[in-house]
């Protein structure tokens, strides 16, 4: 009678084990896929940000060489150039940056994912073992067998 108890306690356990292993796995995703959102909307708000920079100094450009009476030369069209140029390659980069944020997030999640499984798995096996009458936590008592039946130790 005791011997079931424990077997069913046993048991119980390690399927709440797995269980729990799985939910924590599931929420430390949830959890990354909140910092992927955030890093994304501040992505976006740093994309809204350059925007704004670069159509502010356009008009300032644009209000110098009005003001100087050079509106339509190579200077300005020079300066305009050089400013659009700069937003290019500055959208560019946020693009990249975002595209390997989302690249760790990614990964970081399916290394939650397997952990998880690990966890789980280790928590069968063990259980598994367990109901094999071996115990390779360390202590308690293991099955050891009396004679060997190994190839290496029966050739001497």
């Amino acid at each position: 009678m005791a011997i079931t108890a424990l077997i069913a306690i046993g048991t119980g356990s390690a399927v709440a084990s797995v269980v729990q292993s799985n939910k924590a796995a599931k929420a430390q995703q949830r959890g990354v896929e909140a910092q992927r959102q955030q890093a994304q909307s501040q992505a976006n708000r740093s994309r809204r940000q350059a925007i704004r920079q670069n159509l502010i100094q356009r008009a300032q450009l644009r209000n110098q060489a009005t003001a100087a009476g050079v509106s339509g030369g190579s200077g300005f069209s020079g300066g305009l150039s050089s400013a659009t140029s700069q937003f290019g390659a500055n959208l560019g980069f946020s693009g990249v940056q975002q595209g390997l944020q989302n690249n760790i997030f990614q990964a970081q999640s399916q290394a939650i994912g397997y952990q998880g499984r690990a966890s789980a798995f280790g928590s069968l096996s063990s259980l598994a073992f367990q109901g094999a009458g071996m115990d390779f936590s360390g202590g308690g008592t293991t099955t050891t067998p009396t004679t060997s039946t190994n190839w290496w130790e029966t050739s001497r």
